[in-house]
């Protein structure tokens, strides 16, 4: 017997079963299983090679329609290492509008092209 909850994620319970969508407190244990070559045997080119990949991946999952981003600012190396090696692209390019960093060149990364709204959105937060 199989129960489904609706709370804006599903999940479908047996006796012996529990399946729910990934959460960020998820992300060392889905590496873990992801990054096993054991799993893969039969698909080997699958095989996750970094924590950033499976993070991506996950995040990619849970609301595909979304893009998958990063806000850096540009003298920020490590993170924009970081965002580089997860796969993104750079998306923009530009000053800070507001807050202490206004002024500061921003970048914003993501695994596709960014819409203007979307921009928008991501330089307000």
């Amino acid at each position: 017997m199989v129960s489904v909850e609706q709370s804006g994620w599903s999940q479908a319970t047996t006796e012996r079963l529990d399946l729910r969508a990934v959460s960020a407190g998820d992300l060392d244990v889905l590496y873990q299983l992801l990054s096993d070559p054991r799993v893969w045997s039969h698909f080997p080119p699958g095989v996750y090679t970094s924590r950033r990949q499976t993070a991506r991946d996950a995040a990619a999952s849970v609301r595909p329609g979304l893009p998958v981003a990063a806000s850096v600012l540009a003298h920020n190396t490590a993170s924009r290492a970081v965002a580089v090696a997860a796969g993104l692209h750079l998306a923009w390019e530009g000053p800070d509008p507001a807050g202490r960093t206004a002024g500061q060149t921003r970048l914003l990364f993501a695994d596709r092209d960014l819409t203007q709204a979307q921009i928008q959105a991501m330089l307000r937060t």
